[in-house]
């Protein structure tokens, strides 16, 4: 009844309901599991994937003052933290066959020799 009232007094659009939920069904909560939504400003997941894979970041890191010193692929991760700290044998294996989602670079900076 207030948010109604506060509606009329506002003389908001008659098509906004402010008391209805914006909370989403457990169905798009498990559906996010399993698709995510794409972040940042590719138009799909595998142009996504593409973009932050392994060679894209060596790439990135090919420069004259840097030299790759060595790389390792950290625990695959999931959203939200699900299974947070379990499984972490499991996780380790994945991440060393090629099915983690995270590696980290050790790079080590030089000098460059002007000419």
């Amino acid at each position: 009844q207030a948010a109604r009232n506060i509606r009329r007094e506002n003389n908001s659009s008659p098509g906004i309901d402010l008391t209805q939920k914006s909370e989403p069904g457990i169905l798009q909560v498990l559906g996010r599991w399993f698709y995510p939504p794409i972040h940042g400003t590719y138009p799909s997941h595998y142009a996504e994937f593409q973009s932050y894979g392994r060679e894209r970041w060596i790439e990135m890191f090919r420069q004259p003052q840097l030299v790759h010193v060595a790389e390792e692929p950290l625990f695959s991760y999931t959203q939200f933290g699900l299974l947070r700290f379990r499984l972490l044998s499991l996780r380790l294996w994945m991440a060393r066959h090629g099915l983690a989602s995270s590696r980290a670079y050790i790079l080590r900076k030089v000098e460059v020799a002007s000419i």
